[in-house]
């Protein structure tokens, strides 16, 4: 290998690297902002519903409820939106490395591929 086959290579993973941290970067901030977007609109439904209440109305549903909704339950629906991204990446991710794990390795990369799997659950209750 000559040197400048080195070089060649060692541009194309610094390039590489650079192009996953923008390309990473910016669907990450879509998705925040539109996570961001509904939580506004939600909390503006509710707030427009509180104030429609009447007197009954009122008593069913006390400041500490709406303070609730507009708080935490609204903040679940910004957190969900944003791990949609890692379950739209993820599967990706697992078939390239798969694929690219068997390629190099053959049937060695199953136990591989296996173990992660196994591992998977556990990870999941730690968290």
């Amino acid at each position: 290998m000559s040197n400048y086959e080195r070089y060649l290579y060692g541009a194309g993973i610094v390039f590489g690297a650079f192009y996953r941290i923008m390309a990473w970067q910016l669907g990450y901030f879509g998705f925040v902002h539109m996570a961001m977007r509904i939580r506004v609109t939600l909390s503006t439904v509710i707030y427009r519903k509180v104030l429609r209440l009447t007197r009954s109305g009122e008593d069913k549903a006390n400041i500490g409820h709406v303070l609730n909704l507009v708080s935490s339950d609204v903040c679940r629906f910004e957190n969900a939106l944003i791990m949609a991204l890692f379950f739209v990446i993820s599967p990706l991710v697992l078939i390239i490395c798969g694929y690219t794990l068997w390629a190099e390795l053959g049937l060695a990369a199953f136990a591989g591929i296996g173990a992660i799997f196994l591992l998977a659950p556990v990870q999941c209750n730690s968290v």
